[in-house]
């Protein structure tokens, strides 16, 4: 429409509470960016020890109960028989109205059927998603036509220096730390 107006009520993250499932690498550096923002950043993982990068870690068996407290919920845990579903229509619903849920982890964490329900019932805010239950997503997936849905293609590794990332963390992990 070519008009410059300024938008007043956009939503911002200062302030806004952050529960990242998955305190991993990929977890702290998330934490890490929210925090920049002005986040509260509540971690849920499978072994519970205070990192830096948090305000509080919690158990998996916690997470309803901290979702209920979460403006954004991150899936980036590692799938495990454990985890498995772990993102369920219980703990869907137990986020607030407005909610943003982000998985960058793998899509058998979540309930897909659960996540297309909670997206269509007008209490969530939006998803962004990079990985799916079935890869690639079927054309005759409903995720595809909604309008608060991101996706893109199990993507969030790749980039153009990905090789040296991944040779970097070989070196630092295993050659550097003998």
């Amino acid at each position: 429409a070519h008009r410059w107006e300024k938008q007043r009520d956009l939503r911002e993250l200062y302030g806004k509470t952050v529960c990242i499932v998955g305190t991993g690498d990929v977890g702290r550096e998330i934490a890490k960016r929210m925090r920049a923002f002005g986040c509260s950043l509540i971690g849920i993982n499978r072994t519970v020890r205070a990192q830096e990068e948090f305000d509080e870690i919690l158990p998996l068996s916690e997470l309803k109960c901290a979702v209920e407290k979460a403006d954004i919920l991150v899936s980036c845990l590692a799938l495990t028989d454990e985890t498995y579903g772990l993102i369920s229509r219980e703990v869907l619903d137990a986020l607030p109205v407005d909610a943003v849920f982000v998985n960058v982890s793998r899509g058998a964490l979540v309930d897909e059927d659960a996540l297309i329900h909670w997206l269509q019932s007008g209490r969530a805010l939006g998803a962004v998603l990079d990985v799916f239950t079935t890869e690639p997503l079927p054309e005759d997936s409903p995720l595809w036509g909604m309008e608060n849905v991101i996706l893109s293609p199990h993507n969030s590794f790749v980039g153009e220096r990905n090789h040296k990332r991944i040779w970097r963390q070989i070196e630092e992990r295993y050659v550097l730390s003998e």
